[in-house]
C-alpha cells in the first residue's frame, strides 16, 4: 500500500508539472475570487464592477484582471483610510465551473496508478519465476518447467494487455489536461486589494479584462409558406476571467477607448513635388502622422442590457437580445451560367431599428441553407438577403450546336444557347433568370442579335439580359439566344468576362 500511494503522489506530481495545471487539492479553493456584481461588455474587452461594503476589506479580483485598469470609487458617504494593492498567487484555486473536470483527471490519475501497480506486481512475478530453483531430478524438474512456462506465458499476456491498457488511459489523461488547460485562465496571479475606510455607503472597484468579448450573431429563417422572414439578433459572449458572470450584464457595440478627444483636421497646401528623401520628412510629419493612426473618432453605439450568467471558462454563450419578424419581397433569381439551382432572394421593408454587422445562420422552411454576414444597416434602409440555393428550381444552360460551317467562318462567329427553366415546387411561381451575350469594346467588333425568344424584361448596356417568367407547378419553359459576331477578317477575337 505505501509503494502504491507513493506511485499516485508522483504520477501527479509528474503530470502536473508536464501539463502545467493548477495544483487539484482535495481541500478545494483556499483563496476564493469575487464575482462581479455587473459587466460593461465591449467587442475586445470588458470592465468588470466589483461591490464591497465599508471597513477593512481584502478584496482578490478575477484572474486576467489588468491591474493598471483597477479604480476605486466609494459612495459619498464612504472615505477611504488606505488603500494597498498586490499580486497574490492562487496557489490552490481553480474555476469552480471545472469541478467536475477536475474530478475526472483525479479519477483518471487513480486508475493509471491501479494499472501502474498491476504491471509492477507481475513483473516482479515474472522476476521470481526466473529465479526459481529446479530440483536434481530430470523428470521433476522439466514438469516445474512446463508448469514455469505456462505461468510466464499468462503473465506475459496479463502484463501486454496493461500495457495496453495503460496506453489508453494515459491518452485519456492527456486529453482531459489539455481540456484544464485550454479552459482555465491563463494567469496564475490575482489583484489583492486592502481597503480601509469609514462611512456608511459601498464601494466599487472597477477594473478591464482582454479576456472577455462580444459578437452578434443573426439566425435567418424564410417562410415560404406566409412569404415572411424571422430575423433572431443573439449575442455571443466570451469571457476567460475564471468566474462566471451572473448579474447585470451591457452589450456595447463601440469599442472600449480611453480616449475619445476629436482629432484636428489639418489644412491642405499644394506645392512643387520635391524627390522624397529621409532628410524632407520632418519631425513634426512624422509625429502627426503616426497621432492621426492611433486616434479614433467614433459615437456611441448600441446598448443591450441582459441578466443572464456566462461561463467564466472561455466557453462561448448565446443569449437572444431582440428579433424582427415581418413579410418581405422574395425573389427567385437563376444564374445558369454560374448554377443550375436557384437562389432566393429576400428584401425586407425599410427597418425600423438599425442592424449590426454579423454572420447569419440562413434557413428556409426551419432547413439550413447555409452562412452569410449582413453589414451595418442604417434605420429606414431595406436589407436585402440572399437565403440560399433553391434546388427544386433549376435553370440549365445548353449551347446551341450550329450546322457544320456555319458557327466559325473567316471574320464571323455564329452562336448561342437554350436555357431550360423548371419549377418543381408545389405553387406558381416567378423566376428571374439572367444571363448574357458578348458586348463589343472596339468599333471594328460588331455584335447582332439574331434571336431572342422570349423577349427580355430587361437588357442592360453590358449585355445583361433578364427573363421574369411565370411557371405553374411542375411547368418548363425554354428561353433561345442567338447572336451573331463579324470582325476584321485578318484580326482574332477573344470573349472573356470583365469585373
Amino acid at each position: 500500500m505505501k509503494k502504491r500511494s507513493f506511485l499516485t503522489c508522483l504520477l501527479v506530481m509528474v503530470f502536473t508539472a508536464l501539463m502545467g495545471i493548477y495544483t487539484l487539492s482535495a481541500q478545494g479553493n483556499a483563496l476564493t475570487p469575487l464575482a462581479p456584481s455587473k459587466i460593461d461588455v465591449f467587442p475586445e474587452g470588458a470592465f468588470l464592477y466589483f461591490e464591497v461594503p465599508p471597513g477593512e476589506t481584502n478584496v482578490i479580483l478575477p484572474p486576467s484582471i489588468d491591474p493598471n485598469s483597477i479604480s476605486v470609487h466609494p459612495d459619498n458617504g464612504v472615505n477611504i483610510i488606505k488603500l494597498e494593492r498586490d499580486m497574490i498567487f492562487l496557489d490552490q484555486w481553480f474555476p469552480p465551473e471545472l469541478e467536475a473536470l477536475r474530478d475526472q483527471i483525479s479519477l483518471k490519475l487513480t486508475q493509471i496508478s491501479e494499472t501502474e501497480s498491476q504491471l509492477y506486481a507481475l513483473r516482479q512475478s515474472a522476476k521470481i519465476l526466473e529465479n526459481t530453483v529446479l530440483p536434481l531430478d530430470t523428470s521433476k524438474g522439466m514438469k516445474i518447467i512446463e508448469e514455469l512456462q505456462k505461468e510466464r506465458y499468462d503473465i506475459e499476456q496479463k502484463v501486454c494487455n496493461l500495457e495496453i491498457k495503460l496506453e489508453e488511459q494515459k491518452a485519456g489523461l492527456k486529453i482531459l489536461q489539455n481540456r484544464w488547460n485550454e479552459l482555465r485562465p491563463k494567469n496564475d496571479f490575482a489583484a489583492n486589494i486592502k481597503l480601509s475606510s469609514s462611512g456608511k455607503g459601498k464601494i466599487t472597484i472597477r477594473a478591464f479584462s482582454s479576456e472577455a468579448g462580444w459578437q452578434p450573431l443573426y439566425y435567418a429563417n424564410y417562410d415560404s409558406q406566409k412569404g415572411a422572414l424571422t430575423l433572431d439578433l443573439k449575442a455571443e459572449i466570451m469571457q476567460k476571467t475564471g468566474i462566471p458572470w451572473k448579474g447585470e450584464i451591457k452589450l456595447y457595440t463601440n469599442p472600449a477607448q480611453n480616449e475619445v478627444e476629436l482629432p484636428e483636421l489639418p489644412p491642405l497646401i499644394v506645392e512643387f513635388r520635391e524627390p522624397i528623401s529621409i532628410k524632407s520628412l520632418s519631425t513634426k510629419a512624422e509625429d502627426f502622422a503616426q497621432e492621426a493612426i492611433a486616434r479614433k473618432e467614433s459615437l456611441p453605439g448600441l446598448v443591450y442590457t441582459i441578466k443572464d450568467q456566462v461561463s467564466g471558462t472561455g466557453t462561448p454563450t448565446i443569449l437572444p437580445l431582440e428579433r424582427y419578424n415581418g413579410k418581405v419581397d422574395a425573389e427567385i433569381i437563376c444564374l445558369p451560367q454560374i448554377d443550375s439551382q436557384a437562389w432566393i432572394i429576400a428584401q425586407t421593408s425599410p427597418l425600423d431599428k438599425s442592424l449590426l454587422e454579423g454572420k447569419v445562420y440562413l434557413s428556409i422552411d426551419h432547413t439550413p441553407t447555409g452562412i452569410t454576414t449582413i453589414q451595418t444597416t442604417s434605420m429606414g434602409e431595406s436589407l436585402r438577403l440572399s437565403m440560399g440555393r433553391v434546388p427544386l428550381v433549376m435553370a440549365k444552360k445548353e449551347a446551341l450546336i450550329p450546322k457544320s460551317g456555319e458557327k466559325w467562318t473567316k471574320g464571323t462567329l455564329v452562336d448561342g444557347y437554350d436555357i431550360h427553366v423548371v419549377n418543381g415546387l408545389s405553387s406558381e411561381i416567378t423566376v428571374s433568370v439572367i444571363d448574357r451575350i458578348p458586348v463589343s469594346t472596339h468599333q471594328d467588333i460588331k455584335v447582332d442579335v439574331i434571336n431572342i425568344d422570349p423577349k427580355p424584361t430587361e437588357m442592360t448596356q453590358k449585355g445583361l439580359y433578364t427573363w421574369n417568367l411565370k411557371l405553374k407547378q411542375g411547368e418548363e419553359k425554354t428561353i433561345t439566344v442567338k447572336y451573331e459576331i463579324t470582325y476584321p477578317e485578318n484580326r482574332e477575337i477573344i470573349i472573356h468576362p470583365t469585373f
